[in-house]
């Protein structure tokens, strides 16, 4: 070691910073200080304890304590990536020590991944540029005298005399209160998907009109009523064709659903198109251990976690993190899955087995590890194309961001929800497309970021399962439902 570099390293028993699992693992923390130079911190833990995972990650600050670089590294890692973080400089108008952005090499360019921040004079995000907008940028404009975002403008391929605008969110709200009247998806002057919303006095959501052209090719405009019991608690939904909320005269009965709770929560029964109605039974730690019509039944582990629904088997590792996933029963065509996670318990590797007929291949079937930028995935890489760069994702404000929190830490505040603004499927043909939310961050639709063809469209019911699912453009793109990765 060099002798004016000096590392303390002691375990980590800080309860907010560690978890002794059933394993007894004991992790260290190395802190490397430097008189003229950045903080490093390597977090250590031994193969046994993360298998598969990175060996190390390494972390360097600058004289402010804000984090430069995460760097992963040690014996076998998973992969040898930097994360750098940006800041502005305070030249030119700029506010010294904000986020201007990150990028992701090897160490050096080039780069697998960049974006970068723009601010307006009140300090709020209202520019960014990545993957999946490759002409620059994304903009937010926001509602005069508010910081709720009215419109996204995402800039478009270059045109005679420049470049235009040609995809647009809309949003409106109600008069007086902070709550979405409507989102409007377009492709230049297009409507692609909108939603219109009512909100009764508590501010529940009591109903919504879909139109656009996405739901015209998918035959399904029209509107839905939601009703809700004195706990707040949904208890129907249903669709309804035509426009006029005020006269529901022609029921869509396919998509009715009805709920019932117990007076702790607990769903009792789940009703779709006037059918046999699911009942669930309950034990005393409100878990659920049966359902009728279909008859299944669900076992758990001593913390609670699912270890069998009748259908699936699951695994779950001394951290309560779920490790595989297979059918009880495999048949041919079934496959089990694995993950593996990193020290903030984020799934970064994903592996699929395919089933022999007498036992599960130890050959992968597919393979997939994940960077992230807290907990949004950046970059998806392909282990059996030497890890070649598989997806490209755009980040931007999610809904807390949109909502009245503006910062760069409103692309986190909400967990990621409706921020996924751009992404590229790297292939042949690379992909690169604009992302298109409801209200509440669930994925409407993908179009192509050159000329608005609709390439995805998806439709759930309250509870996040997919009615519509179309995929035209052969995307897979994996987030959805509240934008998670599904």
């Amino acid at each position: 070691m060099h002798p004016k570099q000096q590392t303390d390293c002691f375990p980590r028993t800080d309860p907010a910073l560690m978890r002794v699992s059933a394993a007894g693992w004991n992790r260290r923390l190395c802190v490397m200080q430097k008189p003229h130079g950045p903080e490093q911190i390597v977090r250590t833990p031994s193969a046994a304890q993360r298998p598969g995972a990175e060996d190390s990650r390494t972390f360097a600050y600058n004289a402010a304590l804000q984090l430069l670089s995460e760097s992963t590294g040690g014996a076998s890692p998973m992969y040898s990536k930097v994360i750098e973080r940006l800041y502005q400089s305070g030249s030119g108008g700029t506010v010294k020590g904000r986020s201007n952005g990150l990028r992701v090499s090897s160490g050096s360019p080039p780069y697998d991944y960049s974006t970068i921040y723009w601010y307006d004079g009140r300090g709020r995000l209202n520019r960014l540029s990545g993957s999946g907008t490759p002409w620059n940028y994304v903009n937010y404009l926001y509602l005069a005298d508010s910081d709720l975002v009215e419109k996204i403008e995402y800039r478009g391929p270059p045109q005679e005399g420049g470049y235009a605008f040609v995809a647009r969110v809309v949003r409106t709200f109600e008069p007086h209160r902070d709550l979405i009247a409507s989102v409007e998806n377009k492709w230049d002057s297009t409507s692609v998907s909108k939603f219109e919303y009512t909100n009764d006095a508590l501010g529940r959501r009591t109903s919504v009109t879909v139109s656009g052209t996405a739901f015209t090719a998918a035959g399904t405009t029209g509107f839905d009523l939601f009703a809700y019991n004195d706990r707040n608690e949904l208890t129907s939904a249903r669709r309804y064709a035509g426009g006029t909320i005020s006269n529901p005269s022609d029921p869509v009965y396919a998509r009715h659903f009805e709920y019932a709770y117990d007076p702790i929560g607990n769903r009792e029964t789940y009703e779709v198109s006037q059918g046999t109605a699911t009942t669930y039974t309950t034990n005393e730690l409100n878990q659920y251990t049966a359902t009728a019509n279909p008859s299944e039944s669900f076992t758990y582990d001593d913390d609670g976690n699912l270890t069998q629904d009748g259908t699936y088997t699951y695994v779950w590792d001394a951290e309560n993190r779920l490790i595989e996933a297979y059918p009880t029963n495999p048949t041919t065509g079934s496959q089990k899955c694995v993950m593996v996670y990193d020290y903030m318990n984020r799934r970064v590797k994903r592996t699929l087995y395919d089933w022999t007929g007498s036992a599960w291949s130890g050959t992968p079937a597919e393979s997939r590890v994940f960077l992230y930028d807290g907990w949004n995935v950046l970059l998806s890489y392909n282990p059996a194309a030497s890890m070649a760069i598989d997806r490209e994702f755009t980040w931007g404000l999610d809904l807390s961001g949109q909502n009245g929190h503006p910062s760069k830490a409103g692309i986190h505040g909400a967990g990621g929800i409706g921020g996924l603004v751009a992404a590229r499927r790297v292939g042949s043909p690379t992909k690169a497309y604009f992302c298109f939310y409801d209200a509440n961050g669930n994925l409407s639709d993908c179009v192509k970021n050159s000329d608005g063809t609709l390439w995805t469209h998806v439709e759930y019911d309250p509870y996040g399962g997919q009615i519509v699912a179309t995929d035209a453009g052969g995307l897979a793109h994996p987030f959805r439902y509240s934008t998670k990765y599904w």
